[in-house]
């Protein structure tokens, strides 16, 4: 010990020998060890938990999914079924003619809606497609001083 009170760390190597120091060395490898496996060991169980707790809530979603699409289809065929009901009044009590007005309605519109979407989704598709080449066409004017329609025009002159 030295005048002060503290240790001179070569004074503390010396009274320590090399079997001591080794010892100590693996036992502290073995506590690094088993920390190092509680650490990966919690890791590994928090991801367990995270992909358990993401398959609960797709679960969850599709029953939600399927118990929508139920009350839609439940609502489909109460409404046609009333419409059929409803014509077979029209149509003095005969049921058949109350149900194939009532499908053959059905199917016109679902026919003609479906049309009218399609033509309309092309039609922004097509104009969509134009104004996307027409900024392109001003972005070589700008570059180049020229489009690809203006050099395709100079081409066939």
């Amino acid at each position: 010990m030295s005048v002060n009170g503290s240790t001179n760390p070569s004074e503390h190597e010396s009274d320590s020998s090399a079997p001591e120091a080794f010892d100590r060395l693996l036992k502290q490898v073995a506590e690094l060890r088993e920390y190092v496996t509680y650490f990966v060991s919690a890791k590994t169980d928090s991801a367990r938990l995270l992909v358990q707790q993401v398959l609960m809530w797709v679960a969850l979603g599709l029953v939600g999914v399927i118990a929508i699409c139920s009350v839609v289809a439940t609502v489909v065929v109460l409404l046609l079924t009333g419409l059929a009901e409803g014509l077979t009044v029209v149509f003095d009590g005969r049921v058949w003619l109350g149900n194939i007005v009532a499908g053959l309605l059905t199917l016109a519109i679902l026919g003609l809606g479906s049309f009218i979407w399609v033509r309309k989704w092309r039609k922004s598709s097509q104009m969509r497609t134009v104004q996307r080449y027409e900024q392109q066409q001003l972005e070589q004017q700008a570059a180049f001083g020229r489009s690809v329609a203006e050099r395709a025009a100079d081409l066939q002159k």
